[in-house]
């Protein structure tokens, strides 16, 4: 993983909000002490998540991420 790779996932976890963490399975709709957990710290929730859920966690990052150009 280079620098561009991290600060690209670390922008995309940022960048989620409640319906996508919803939908994806990460928290139960009408959770507010998960979403304000997420929101008040992405990071350390990605940290603590079970494995399940993390995985789904990364399936949003990866949809969210800017693909890195290519140079010729």
């Amino acid at each position: 993983m280079t620098r561009h790779d991290l600060r690209n996932a670390l922008c995309a976890l940022n960048h989620i909000d409640r319906s996508d963490l919803v939908g994806a399975g990460v928290i139960e709709h009408g959770d507010g002490k998960a979403w304000q957990t997420f929101a008040s710290n992405p990071e350390r929730f990605f940290l603590r998540l079970d494995d399940e859920r993390a995985e789904k966690l990364w399936g949003l990052i990866e949809r969210q991420m800017v693909p890195r150009m290519v140079s010729a």
